[in-house]
């Protein structure tokens, strides 16, 4: 019984580290700040594991399926936009359900001043707009812009990335901050994307890749499979953590 309790323990701890490691926040930084936080204040920058972020209830509201929607935020079209559950558009965000469809899955944050735009195809008379869909507990950080076909479920868009139109991001990705995906481009599952333009990290060199030292493997095209797991706990944790104040 002790060497289950042993492994236990472990596991979890090993979770701690990859969630830090992937929030790019060091583990002892990521403990929960005094209850007196004022409204509004963010403790920690970027997708920090166990901190809260405060909200004012004038600010957001509430959907029945728990979607926490900023009152600042441009969703156009709401007619043609589905979200299924627990998403969180902040501040800023853009959601352009007025040219197309929209789906967005379960789980899923849109920080400050993104942009979710459908793609279009030409054709001899003109452009049409396509859907978009996204799928479940996808993190699309601060300022990035994605005019992406699709985006697969598991995914991680960086500050201020461009995704160009067209693209479709498989299942289990990270497109690094500022990374820049050229139009058309399709990003295979558990690909860690990086550059401008973007390209596998394992092209890019060991100057411009996380080096992934806590798990045991250097500068590789293929990100952990651990990394479905990580993407599920920290998209829960900042729903979870984003609180109403008051």
């Amino acid at each position: 019984s002790s060497s289950s309790s042993s492994s236990s323990v472990g596991g979890s701890t090993m979770q701690q580290r990859q969630l830090a490691v992937f929030s790019g926040v060091p583990l002892e930084n990521c403990a929960e700040p005094p209850p007196t936080a004022a409204a509004g204040e963010e403790p920690c920058d970027g997708a920090v594991v166990g901190r809260p972020r405060w909200y004012s209830a004038a600010e957001y509201f509430e959907t029945k399926m728990g979607n926490k929607v900023s009152r600042r935020s441009a969703v156009c079209g709401t007619r043609h936009i589905k979200l299924h559950g627990r998403c969180i558009v902040r501040d800023g965000a853009v959601v352009r359900g007025d040219i197309a469809d929209v789906t967005i899955g379960t789980g899923c944050v849109l920080e400050e001043r993104v942009v979710l735009r459908p793609s279009y195809r030409r054709h001899a008379d003109g452009c049409v707009f396509t859907p978009l869909t996204i799928g479940d507990h996808v993190l699309f950080e601060e300022g990035c812009v994605v005019e992406a076909a699709s985006v697969g479920s598991f995914v991680r868009i960086g500050r201020g990335a461009v995704i160009g139109q067209g693209s479709v991001i498989k299942e289990c990705c990270w497109v690094r901050d500022g990374a820049v995906v050229p139009a058309g481009t399709v990003v295979p599952p558990y690909t860690l994307f990086d550059g401008v333009p973007a390209s596998t990290a394992a092209d890019c060199g060991a100057g411009s890749a996380w080096d992934g030292t806590s798990f045991g493997w250097h500068v590789a095209r293929l990100l952990p499979v651990s990394f479905r797991e990580v993407m599920y706990q920290l998209t829960m944790d900042y729903y979870t953590n984003f609180r109403r104040s008051g």
